[in-house]
């Protein structure tokens, strides 16, 4: 069975690992990493989660590290770990985190990602506009899209901006809405119709696509992701993510 495993360096000492189970009987899984070709295989992580912070000093001697994934005596996956940025963005990337964790910017959170499907909602969404056309939707849960599910939970911290309640008049209806601006580092990278918890009573979905700030690694001239600036809107009783699990409290 294929599984998707991803390994990205997201700092000067620290990757974020994250892979697809949802498929998997067994949802217990093991990995683990190498630091180089032939070297011995070390265990990281044994359980049901489906993502891992790595942090070592080891990410500033070693380039050829892999992450290994199994079910029992299966591998499932072998991935090669990703340091598209340099030590320049690392750097960038630990100062916004510092800013969310250690000053008083962020809020721990809960991020569930949208399970991805490529059906919009026929109902509330316009493929010619690329955005929902109305709030109020009976086929949807309100993402736009449909079927899916998500993955998670990721702990994450947000930096949780002002709200700013709206009135949407779709279909003859008024409905209140609330609309809070957030933003968060490089880690998981964020979608529209993903799922940000802040405690069991306020739970937002990204409404728009997020805003990345990318910088130009070097030498490699790629894309590096350092931040993310998005909209949430408040979720009501009556969306499935009012089931999903909380940890952030």
């Amino acid at each position: 069975m294929k599984i998707t495993l991803i390994a990205k360096r997201i700092e000067l000492k620290t990757a974020y690992i994250y892979w697809d189970s949802e498929n998997l009987v067994d949802k217990n899984i093991i990995l683990e990493r190498q630091i180089s070709p032939g070297a011995a295989w070390e265990l990281l992580y044994s359980g049901s989660a489906t993502f891992f912070l790595d942090s070592s000093d080891l990410f500033l001697r070693n380039e050829g590290i892999r992450y290994r994934l199994r079910n029992g005596d299966n591998v499932l996956e072998v991935s090669i770990l990703d340091q598209a940025g340099d030590n320049y963005l690392y750097n960038i990337v630990e100062e916004y985190n510092y800013v969310l964790n250690k000053g008083l910017a962020g809020t721990r959170a809960d991020a569930y990602i949208a399970i991805d499907n490529d059906r919009y909602c026929p109902e509330c969404y316009s493929i010619e506009l690329q955005k929902r056309v109305q709030t109020l939707c009976n086929t949807c849960d309100g993402s736009g899209r449909l079927g899916g599910g998500y993955k998670g939970p990721i702990n994450i911290y947000v930096a949780f901006g002002n709200s700013k309640r709206s009135v949407d008049y779709s279909d003859g209806l008024s409905t209140k809405e609330e609309i809070v601006s957030g933003w968060t580092g490089n880690y998981p990278i964020l979608s529209e119709g993903d799922i940000i918890i802040k405690n069991p009573a306020d739970r937002y979905i990204i409404d728009s696509i997020p805003q990345v700030t990318g910088l130009t690694a070097m030498p490699d001239n790629k894309k590096f992701i350092v931040k993310q600036d998005f909209t949430m809107r408040k979720i009501g009783i009556d969306h499935p993510a009012m089931k999903l699990e909380v940890t952030s409290e």
